[in-house]
């Protein structure tokens, strides 16, 4: 049987994060992992909104960080031009393997 699965990656100057929904999950070469030692865990992910003329789309990312010195390095200045990418995938829960290309 088959379930969805987000996946969330964030380039950061110094290291990538690779979040998902729930579990463990690879994909592109990459672990993706239900809690980050910095972030912590997706707290909550609002709708894409659309952009207009020459702007981009927006979205909203909650994170859960573990600790109260993970929120001075989630406000650093030097975060805040990382790329970020999100898919939603389709996945065997028997493997945990990625069915298809994710969205």
């Amino acid at each position: 049987m088959n379930g969805f699965v987000g996946l969330l990656k964030i380039d950061l100057p110094a290291r990538t994060v690779r979040l998902c929904d729930g579990g463990f999950i690879t994909h592109d070469s990459g672990l993706y992992t239900d809690k980050d030692s910095v972030l912590g865990a997706i707290a909550g992910i609002e709708s894409l909104s659309e952009g207009g003329g020459g702007e981009l789309p927006a979205m909203d990312i909650t994170f859960n960080p573990p600790a109260p010195l993970a929120f001075s390095e989630l406000t650093s200045g030097a975060l805040q031009r990382s790329e970020v990418r999100l898919w939603l995938a389709e996945y065997n829960r028997e493997t945990n393997a990625i069915v298809g290309t994710p969205d």
